[in-house]
């Protein structure tokens, strides 16, 4: 059995940055309310308030030496567990939590990919079948116009 997850540092700042997380979720919901989008000074206020979230995540990321997405994932996994459980969360418990996460992505990704092969092959085929076609009638009018002047 491993070692337990010991990083102080790191409770701190998921502990201090859930009001942030929180805010910036609901900043980026509020930024794609068509209502937020046509009004220029309340998007922009928005859109800086975001910035000022996004940019307190990123400060304390460089104080843990990760990256600022790393750490917004875990301010947000913790701040999801704190209010479904009404407690912290324990870093071997977040650590499995984005080993799931990771692998659900990685199988979303690999369908994804797969969904995109797929219908380039068939986007493919139908250009062929449209070049097919283009030929055929160019052919056919040729034909047409040989027979005309022939």
């Amino acid at each position: 059995m491993s070692a337990a997850i010991v990083d102080p540092d790191l409770v701190r700042a998921l502990d201090e940055l859930r009001p942030v997380a929180v805010g910036l979720k609901m900043l980026e919901e509020q930024m794609l309310l068509p209502s937020v989008r046509e009004n220029y000074k309340q998007f922009g206020y928005t859109s800086s308030r975001r910035d000022d979230a996004m940019n307190a995540i990123a400060g304390r990321a460089k104080a843990l030496c990760m990256k600022p997405g790393s750490l917004r994932l875990a301010v947000e996994l913790a701040a999801d567990f704190h209010k479904r459980h009404g407690r912290r969360i324990g870093l071997d418990h977040l650590r499995r939590q984005v080993s799931a996460a990771t692998l659900a992505l990685k199988s979303a990704s690999l369908q994804a990919q797969a969904d995109k092969a797929a219908h380039d092959w068939r986007s493919e085929k139908a250009g062929l079948a449209v070049e097919a076609a283009d030929g055929l009638a160019d052919y056919l009018d040729q034909s047409r116009r040989d027979a005309a002047h022939g």
